[in-house]
């Protein structure tokens, strides 16, 4: 007889498969716990499309820490509300077509969270906690990611992936080697809460924060290839420096806000696009704002905007 759920502790690792003792959808209640202490994975499934949740706990710490919490081979479902905590490979690992995972407890492990074929993953309430020694999320293909909760690595990469969406309103940590939310492709990153950690567009990508960016060390956002679009809106604060690469780099202001550095801080942005309404000071030198730079939404004759442009030579102090 197929069982589909767990409500009882166990040292074996568990195999979901369509005729044997443990079939898909599975569920470990509250009192089921999984430990798995010989084989590498607290439990597995080469089901098409397998479907697990966890409302208690999963262990996977074989000889030698190498494991996975919860394996799928053929994409699937993750849904955890308890802890899964795995051995140096991942917390949860989803290979060979898309996975899901969705989170409102704790996930740990070498990765917190490994996709190969990319995916949707929502960290969901403050409470939620995405880990990894080395990377707390990575995925090849287009991601999904959205977090409210911890996302948090403490050696590498918080998140790496190949492109896709994040949509931020929690806290994004980056461990202290190389730390960086590392993206690419056609990537939007949209920012409400904190991350601290610098974020680093390999191909060029779309950045709107009303957050916090606080990079690692002086670098805080890398913009690369061009076409790229930084919008700033009411609330945002960058800590570091930020660079856009190759040409049409647009920054556009929203809302209300201050930001300096323009021309060596920031650099690399051939248009300044101010949206109705906008009120912010900028300050920065003749490199970032008297160069050719183009200026929209900044004329009396545009809808919603009013304002006045100064640029002084850093070395004379001259208004130009």
């Amino acid at each position: 007889m197929t069982s589909t759920t767990l409500s009882t502790y166990t040292t074996g690792g568990i195999t979901l498969t369509a005729t044997g003792a443990y079939g898909s959808p599975f569920t470990i209640t509250q009192t089921g716990t999984i430990f798995e202490a010989t084989t590498p994975d607290g439990i597995v499934s080469s089901l098409a499309g397998a479907y697990l949740l966890n409302q208690g706990s999963i262990f996977s710490r074989p000889a030698g820490h190498v494991g996975n919490s919860v394996y799928f081979l053929a994409g699937g479902t993750f849904v955890n509300q308890g802890v899964a905590g795995g051995g140096n490979i991942a917390g949860a690992r989803i290979e060979n077509a898309p996975g899901t995972v969705l989170n409102t407890g704790t996930i740990l492990g070498g990765v917190g969270i490994g996709l190969s074929d990319g995916g949707y993953v929502a960290n969901t309430g403050t409470a939620a906690a995405i880990i990894g020694d080395a990377e707390a999320i990575a995925a090849n293909g287009t991601l999904t990611l959205v977090n409210q909760g911890l996302i948090s690595s403490t050696q590498l990469f918080s998140i790496d992936f190949e492109s896709g969406t994040l949509e931020n309103t929690g806290i994004i940590i980056g461990g202290p080697i190389d730390s960086n939310a590392q993206v690419a492709d056609s990537t939007t990153i949209a920012n409400a809460g904190s991350i601290l950690t610098s974020i680093y567009f390999e191909a060029g990508g779309t950045l709107i924060n009303t957050g916090t960016i606080s990079g690692y060390g002086a670098a805080g956002v890398y913009m690369g290839h061009g076409g790229n679009l930084l919008e700033a809106g009411q609330g945002a604060v960058f800590h570091g420096t930020i660079l856009a690469a190759g040409t049409a780099n647009t920054l556009e202001l929203s809302g209300a806000g201050a930001l300096a550095g323009l021309g060596t801080s920031v650099t690399g942005f051939q248009t300044l696009a101010f949206d109705p309404g906008a009120a912010w000071t900028l300050s920065g030198t003749t490199a970032g704002l008297a160069t050719g730079q183009t200026i929209t939404g900044f004329g009396g004759g545009e809808y919603g905007a009013r304002g006045s442009l100064q640029a002084y030579d850093t070395n004379t102090g001259k208004l130009l």
